[in-house]
Parts: structure tokens; C-alpha cells; sequence
């Protein structure tokens, strides 16, 4: 693939960053610091007065790949918006029901005729989309107009994905176009950007609008500096003035979001985040994408990450930025700290076994199917759940499994759906380069192996333009295999960046209840749960709950719809370990005896499999409903809602056989 620098038009470089104003100390100091704090970045670059003054990249990550940029997606929905409000397209105040009409419902619903445009763009729709819902088996524009109101459009805040996908719809209904094809001639060509970036879609090829943008961080970095300079791009207007100077204003109050993320409650502009310095904002992507402006500056700063807490990655940015903008000098600042990043960790050589690598250089290994996670949506892909949680393609239930050695690498050969793929894996102590095809995108497999032992292979896979990476540990005894998957970030720090991101809890007023809509119990005062394994801090849970009325918790998991019997012990056990730890009062440092901790289960095990039916067939806001009526929940109690979702993957290790 050409590279952004070379093929397009680049951004301007400086000789060295004190040219324009950066100090190479700070820049140092800088990636030190995010060294020391575990964050993972992936690239940075640091552009200032028109021209990039600092750019590094982690290895395996380049300037030439794509990386996914999660809701950074939003801010190009919003720029695509722009161009359609500058051509007379649609206004701010267009309503939503009338660009579809056919979603008008027979009763008349005050909220919906409320809707506007720019309810949308400030997240002040009021819809209440659930994250967890399975993208690959609804459809997305009735599922948006069916779901129920947080609040009246324009009453509230709640950042809500969906909303950006709504504006990819309108932009297609009224031009015929899909959002890439509009943005080509009027942004990405322009701009020196491919006219047909990686975008995910809805099942009928509609971008997701609010996620599944893939660009390079240069192509993100000339989108930021254009904003940044009223929508003109060396010299040339491109993205509408207006637009650009009004996007980043905070447009909405979102003081009420998190009161701990200091960059988080400034305001909400037309789908950019207003940061806490005067005049400044960002586009803004789970595990921490960023696309910062810093105008007081005129300076910009970009970063593609796979830090799960956010604000911990702006904190470590501000600590150096903006005191490291300086005056311009003729010579480079000395520095005795590295201006790179140190390499992504790469599994080392090990002792081979080449009886048993002989052996599976002739056989196939069969996966035996496991339903818990394929029916909550989650079947086991080489693609980690960060990478596909919210697409209308998640592949999985990977099977017939060929692992071919030669003297310093392995063919890991398998099939996904329709799909079948090879990479090849160094063994040698260095990762090799494939590419491979998953969840309907192109993707730069970065893979490396070695044996643990004389039984047991692990092989990790990197989706170069993702943020994680993929790691299968096969232990083999006889013809028998155990697949252990597990993934970095781990599906815990998923859930919990998921839970900070949309907001985990939903209030009922009308029966005092509170939902969950992960596998987290996520706020200031509260850890994670995770099933099974911890124990569950319920003091700091009835602490939170306390307001709510009632001294008794009742526990109403959800079930994934369609879970067959065969897989309910994996839910019981789940259920039981939590009563149990209710029952004990939580964990050995948070228990207190005097406060004996009381717990009602709704059920406990396969036998109520008639009810578990029920609940899963129950949507989010009726599954309590079904609850108080067969399990007569008193008035003003405090009830659990969690859907069970496995936090840790290598609790449920997969079965296979050699064949």
C-alpha cells in the first residue's frame, strides 16, 4: 500500500519540532511518561502552525496502515452533516420523523414530532439505544425509532451511537449517496485522504456513522488541522466555515455525564468533545483516539491508542502539553530520554516439539461447539470482541484449525462462516505479516508463536489496525484439544470502557430500578464484577443503592435469547456464586457482620428453565415486569439487572479434536 507521504498530498513536516514551537524535552518526556503509566499508544503526531512537528509510531504499528477509530467516526457523520446543511440539503431544526416517515408510529408520539437534526448531532435525542445490542441481527433505523425515551428531545444529554448512524441515514436518503461517496470529492480528496476508507456498515451497506471508521493517523491529523484553521486546507476552504467554527462550541450541556473526567463535562459540540482549556475540543475514540485542538495554540495533537481509561491518557497529554509549546528556535532542544516508542512485546523463541508438529502438519482440528457465547452474540473469533462488539458482521465460531511447521514459522490455516483464512506466525522470536479477510474487512495480521511446553502451542494474532490482539493457547492431549482464547485488552477492560463510555445505568423511576447493561457494576463507587472469579463488594453496592428504598437485593440476571439447556450450569454457577457472595457479604475486606446482606435469587438452576425462557425473551425494560409479577418483588425495592456476559474468556476454554 503507497504510504499517505509519498502517493498524497502530506502535511508539511518540520526540520525539527523547536521550529515551529515544540520542545523536544516535553515531546520526550512526554512518551517516557506514557511509558511509565502502561499506556499503550500506538502513534502520535503533533502538528503546530500549519505543519507536523512530531510524529512516532509503536512497531508493529506504521504510517502507512489504517487504525481503527472507533467514535472519532462521529466527527466525520458531523463534517458530512455540515456539507449537506451548507448545499440546503436539510437545517439544524429539519425533523428526523419527516426524513422517515414510514417510522411515524399510528399513535401519536410528541417526542418523535420533537426530533431534530441537531438533537442528534449534541446527543439530545433522547433515544435509548442499548450497546449491547446484537447489530448483526436487527434492524438498525427500527430499532433507533422503537427504542424508548430517556428523556424528550432536547431535555437531557446521553451519548447515544446510533445517533450518528441516523445522519449517515439521512445523508444517503437525501442524496442517494452513502456517506463515503458525498465525503469523497467534498473532504477526502481534497485533503489527500483514500476516497474509500474502511468504514463499517449496517447490514445493507450503510455506514455505522458513530463507529468503524479506519483512516491513518496522518489522514486524521490533516481532518483535525483543516477544523482547526476554519475549515481551510493549505489555503483552500474545504470543510464550510461555519461548520468549522461552530462544531467544536459547546452545543450541549453534558456537566451531568462524569463529574471525575475533566474533559468529559465541558459541553458537547456538533459530535466533538470540548476540552477543559479555553476554546479547545477533539474528536474522540474508545481506547482513547484522539484528534485534539488546541487553539489558543495553533497546534493540534493526534493519537491512536488502546488505553482503556481515557482521561488517563489526556492527564499524561497535559502534563507535558500545552507548557510544551514554546517560542520557535533555530536549533533542537538536547534531550537524553528516547523520542520512540519501545515495540510491541512479540512471543520468543521456544523448544519445539516436532513429533507432535508432524502429527498436526496431517490433521485438522475440529472445534466442538459451545452455544454460551455464540447465543449472547459473542461466538470466538480471531478478531477480539474490541473489534467487532458493535458490527453487523462479528464472524466467530472459528473450526477446522490446520497448523503447518516449517523451520522458523507456522501456517495457522482456519475457517470462520464462509470465510477461510492463513497468516503465518514467526517461531523464531519476530512476528510476520499476512493478511487476512474477517467481519467483512481487510485486515494486516501480525502474528507470532512458540511452544510453552511439550503440549501445549500459543499463538498470538494482531489485527494491525485494530487495538488489540488475539491470543489462542491449544493444549493437546491424545486426540483431544483444549483452545484457551484469550485477548489484550482483556474482555474485561472492554466491558469496563464500554459501561464509562455510554453510561451504564438506566433509572426507572416507576419501579425503582436500576439496570446494568454490562458486566459491570462501573461508577466512582464500585469495582468490577466478573463471573466468576471475584467476589462481588456488595457493601459499596448497597452504598450506591441505598436511596432506592428497600433493605432487600434482588438478583435478576438476563439470558441470552435462545440459550439452549445444555449450556444453564454455565448461568447457575454464574448465579449461585453471586448469591453466595451476597449471602457472605462480599469480599473478606469489605464484609462487615453487623450488617448481614440479604439476597432473593429469581431463580438457581436449569430446573427453572421455563423462566429463564421467559426472561430472555423479555426486552431490557420488561424483563423486570416479568420479574415482579412471578416473583412478587415488593414496592420500592432495590433490583440487580445484569445480563450475564463471560468477562473472562478462558473461563470458558473451548474443546476440540484432532481428525
Amino acid at each position: 500500500m503507497p504510504t499517505a507521504r509519498t502517493k498524497r498530498k502530506a502535511l508539511p513536516r518540520a526540520d525539527f519540532p523547536e521550529q515551529v514551537g515544540v520542545s523536544s524535552k516535553a515531546i520526550s518526556e512526554l512518551l517516557d511518561d506514557f511509558e511509565r503509566s502502561g499506556i499503550e499508544l500506538h502513534s502520535i503526531m503533533i502538528l503546530r502552525h500549519g505543519k507536523v512537528a512530531f510524529e512516532t509510531w509503536r512497531d508493529p504499528y506504521a504510517p502507512d496502515i489504517p487504525h481503527t477509530m472507533y467514535s472519532v467516526s462521529k466527527s466525520f457523520a458531523s463534517i458530512a452533516t455540515g456539507f449537506a446543511i451548507d448545499e440546503g440539503l436539510l437545517t439544524l431544526d429539519t425533523k428526523v420523523i419527516d426524513i422517515f416517515p414510514e417510522y411515524r408510529p399510528q399513535k401519536y408520539d410528541a417526542n418523535l414530532e420533537k426530533m431534530t437534526v441537531f438533537h442528534l448531532l449534541t446527543m439530545t435525542a433522547g433515544k435509548d439505544v442499548s450497546v449491547l445490542e446484537n447489530k448483526a441481527k436487527v434492524s438498525w433505523l427500527k430499532s433507533f425509532f422503537g427504542a424508548r425515551w430517556a428523556f424528550a428531545p432536547g431535555e437531557g444529554w446521553k451519548y447515544i451511537s446510533e445517533n450518528c448512524y441516523v445522519l449517515c441515514a439521512i445523508i444517503q436518503k437525501l442524496t442517494g449517496m452513502t456517506v463515503r461517496e458525498y465525503l469523497a470529492p467534498r473532504l477526502f480528496k481534497p485533503l489527500g485522504i483514500r476516497e474509500n476508507p474502511a468504514w463499517e456498515t449496517d447490514p445493507n451497506g450503510l455506514e455505522a456513522g458513530g463507529w468503524g471508521l479506519f483512516i491513518t493517523t496522518e489522514e486524521l491529523a490533516k481532518v483535525i488541522d483543516c477544523m482547526s484553521h476554519g475549515g481551510k486546507y493549505q489555503g483552500k476552504q474545504v470543510i464550510p466555515e461555519f461548520w468549522a467554527r461552530e462544531a467544536g462550541k459547546a452545543q450541549a450541556d453534558n456537566s451531568s455525564k462524569s463529574s471525575n473526567q475533566i474533559d468529559s463535562c465541558v459541553g458537547y459540540g456538533f459530535n466533538f468533545w470540548c476540552c477543559h482549556f479555553p476554546g479547545s475540543y477533539r474528536a474522540d475514540g474508545m481506547f482513547s483516539q484522539f484528534g485534539i485542538v488546541l487553539p489558543e495554540y495553533d497546534a493540534n495533537i493526534i493519537t491512536t491508542c488502546s488505553e482503556v481509561f481515557e482521561q488517563k491518557t489526556r492527564d499524561c497529554l497535559w502534563r507535558h502539553f500545552p507548557e510544551g509549546f514554546i517560542e520557535p528556535k533555530d536549533e533542537p532542544e538536547q534531550t537524553t530520554l528516547p523520542m520512540t516508542l519501545t515495540p510491541l512485546p512479540v512471543l520468543t523463541a521456544g523448544r519445539r516439539n516436532p513429533v507432535l508438529e508432524k502429527k498436526l502438519s496431517y490433521s485438522t482440528i475440529h472445534m466442538l461447539y459451545n452455544p454460551v457465547l455464540d447465543v449472547a452474540g459473542f461466538p470466538v473469533s480471531v478478531l477480539p470482541t474490541a473489534v467487532v462488539y458493535m458490527s453487523a458482521d462479528r464472524a466467530g465460531n472459528i473450526d477446522k484449525i490446520n497448523l503447518d511447521f516449517s523451520e522458523n514459522e507456522c501456517r495457522f490455516t482456519w475457517s470462520e462462516g464462509k470465510v477461510r483464512n492463513t497468516i503465518v506466525s514467526g517461531l523464531d522470536g519476530k512476528y510476520r505479516k499476512s493478511k487476512m479477510h474477517l467481519a467483512g474487512l481487510d485486515f494486516t495480521a501480525v502474528s507470532s508463536a512458540r511452544w510453552e511446553d511439550s503440549d501445549t502451542f500459543t499463538i498470538w494474532i494482531r489485527a494491525n489496525e485494530s487495538i488489540s490482539e488475539r491470543r489462542f493457547s491449544f493444549r493437546f492431549n491424545g486426540n483431544k484439544v483444549t483452545v484457551i482464547p484469550t485477548s489484550c485488552p482483556d474482555l474485561c477492560n472492554i466491558a469496563e470502557s464500554i459501561a464509562q463510555g455510554t453510561g451504564d445505568m438506566i433509572e426507572n423511576e416507576s419501579r425503582h430500578l436500576r439496570q446494568y447493561s454490562a458486566q459491570t457494576l462501573h461508577s466512582a463507587r464500585t469495582k468490577a464484577v466478573r463471573s466468576p472469579g471475584d467476589e462481588i463488594n456488595v457493601n459499596l453496592v448497597q452504598n450506591m443503592l441505598r436511596n432506592r428504598g428497600g433493605t432487600r437485593i434482588y438478583f435478576c440476571p438476563v439470558v441470552p435469547q435462545g440459550l439452549k439447556k445444555r449450556a444453564l450450569h454455565k448461568i447457575a454457577d454464574t448465579q449461585n456464586h453471586m448469591r453466595d457472595s451476597f449471602r457472605r457479604g462480599g469480599s473478606s475486606r469489605e464484609r462487615d457482620s453487623s450488617k448481614p446482606q440479604r439476597l432473593r435469587t429469581l431463580y438457581s438452576d436449569r430446573a427453572s428453565a421455563r423462566l429463564v425462557r421467559r426472561f430472555s425473551s423479555a426486552s431490557a425494560a420488561e424483563a423486570p415486569v416479568h420479574a415482579e409479577r412471578r416473583t412478587r418483588i415488593p414496592r420500592g425495592a432495590c433490583v440487580l439487572y445484569i445480563r450475564l456476559l463471560p468477562c473472562d474468556e478462558a473461563i470458558f476454554p473451548r474443546r476440540a479434536v484432532l481428525g
